[in-house]
């Protein structure tokens, strides 16, 4: 089941252009227009303890369908000497809940994927919540919908709108 999960979470993030290279840069959402001049700043720690610095590309797009409208942000942590990537995205359809997607290529990974469960108060504005795992079920759900977005050929378009959508990405890449 570790494998569908992580077939899953790489066909979700496939959908976008998540993918490693030769095709990243190609397709989909990694292609240039869709390339943010903002940079996910992390701080990482290498083989030897020393902290440095690193600046990862972002990437933004939506498509809508209808009334409803899905916005989608993405980085790729990546070293390329090491043929490793690490696709992270989180979407949100119609300012609903956020989800995150998170596989590597190149390490054994059974990718993540989590929903932002978000807590109300009496007046409605949003409370902190917490990033829960979900199951097989609302994965195949996800991917159903994404296959359904290029069955029915939308294309993404460009989007100036991810600084809700910022905060999230910065959380998943810090989750498992």
């Amino acid at each position: 089941m570790k494998i569908l999960k992580r077939e899953l979470c790489r066909l979700i993030l496939g959908s976008f252009g998540l993918v490693p290279p030769p095709n990243f840069g190609k397709v989909g959402l990694s292609t240039p227009e869709f390339r943010l001049d903002k940079n996910l700043i992390l701080e990482i720690e290498d083989s030897e303890g020393i902290k440095k610095t690193e600046e990862f590309g972002l990437w933004c797009g939506s498509v809508g369908y209808q009334a409803s409208r899905l916005r989608v942000l993405a980085t790729d942590i990546c070293d390329n000497e090491k043929n490793y990537h690490e696709f992270i995205a989180v979407y949100m359809l119609d300012n609903t809940t956020i989800h995150g997607v998170k596989t590597i290529y190149g390490e054994d990974h059974y990718g993540l994927f989590v929903i932002k469960t978000n807590s109300f108060e009496n007046n409605g504005s949003i409370i902190k919540g917490a990033w829960e795992q979900v199951g097989r079920y609302e994965m195949l759900i996800a991917s159903a919908g994404f296959e359904k977005i290029k069955d029915l050929g939308l294309t993404w378009n460009v989007c100036n709108e991810w600084e809700d959508l910022y905060g999230a990405l910065v959380a998943v890449v810090d989750l498992g």
